[in-house]
């Protein structure tokens, strides 16, 4: 059934199920019923993972939880919070997993008076004392409400902080622009001998790349290598490239794009022939503006980047 189900075969689903219902199965075996709750949720056949979990005789914690991970995941966010209240008024207590699912509903669906009422309920079991996981799930939800104090304010709490919990903190506040809360954020994260990852260094020069850091960028950029023994990725080049660019060091950004070790997306094309129009390098413009037809000839967006670079 595992198998079925991560293979998206829903005819092969509904043939288990038949078989299930034909032998009384799904009356007598809890385990089988959420078994089968979880395939149809897999094959994104929501619907039926309903069904299913209707017919399930005793609703357990776990079955609650995949069903209410299950609309979380594919954004039915009301749905999850819905499933959460009728858990409430059954009498089963809800542990970490389903909190960190009905507050990642919370987010995707910014019902915010829901979260907050979440964390005081995860305050009063004192579950952030048990689960880092849980923390980074209330810190990503605060900071993508706005809510960047809240989100320290737990942060501070949380007994252990691993390299996530820093790291989603740092992105809510590189996300609102808040340049200097981010430097703050990485500098202690170091100071207390904790290693940055892949993410962390994106915010960073994210955070570098709209405060036109340059200088600071080129530090952070070497140091993941030097170092962290952290290869960049794609998404590094492409803030180096943004940040070069702004700065107006386009020869820069485009030696940084040669000497990358991926073929440059689209993305960091157009941000090229962006900074060309700011700041009028025709030749270039019509460089990037090659490539990008090499990518995708069709698209709009780099002939509407190219035109206004003539018009400067």
């Amino acid at each position: 059934m595992k198998a079925c189900g991560s293979e998206s075969d829903i005819m092969k689903g509904h043939e288990i199920h038949a078989e299930i219902v034909q032998r009384g199965l799904l009356e007598s075996n809890d385990f089988i019923g959420g078994t089968l709750v979880e395939l149809y949720i897999k094959c994104g056949c929501l619907e039926q993972a309903q069904t299913v979990f209707d017919k399930i005789p005793t609703q357990s914690v776990v079955t609650w939880n995949i069903l209410i991970a299950g609309y979380a995941d594919n954004d039915y966010g009301n749905e999850a919070i819905s499933c959460y209240r009728q858990m409430h008024s059954e009498n089963i207590s809800p542990d970490m997993l389903t909190f960190s699912s009905v507050l990642k509903a919370c987010t995707s669906i910014v019902a915010m008076d829901t979260g907050i009422e979440l964390h005081a309920e995860i305050e009063r079991n004192g579950l952030l004392k048990e689960d880092v996981v849980l923390g980074s799930v209330l810190i990503d939800m605060y900071a993508k409400f706005g809510l960047l104090e809240r989100a320290e304010y737990v942060f501070q709490k949380l007994p252990v902080r691993d390299e996530i919990t820093w790291t989603t903190l740092m992105v809510g506040f590189a996300q609102l622009g808040e340049i200097e809360n981010v430097f703050r954020i990485f500098d202690k994260m170091i100071n207390e001998d904790k290693k940055p990852n892949q993410v962390g260094f994106l915010s960073i020069l994210c955070a570098c790349s709209h405060g036109g850091l340059v200088d600071d960028g080129w530090k952070y950029f070497e140091a993941m290598w030097e170092n962290y023994g952290i290869i960049p990725i794609l998404e590094h080049y492409a803030c180096m490239v943004d940040l070069l660019a702004r700065a107006g060091q386009l020869d820069a950004a485009i030696l940084m794009i040669k000497e990358a070790p991926f073929h440059p997306d689209k993305g960091i094309w157009l941000t090229v022939l962006g900074a060309c129009r700011k700041w009028g390098n025709t030749e270039l413009g019509r460089q990037a503006f090659g490539e990008l037809e090499l990518l995708d000839d069709k698209d709009a967006a780099s002939y509407v980047f190219m035109s206004n670079v003539y018009a400067c």
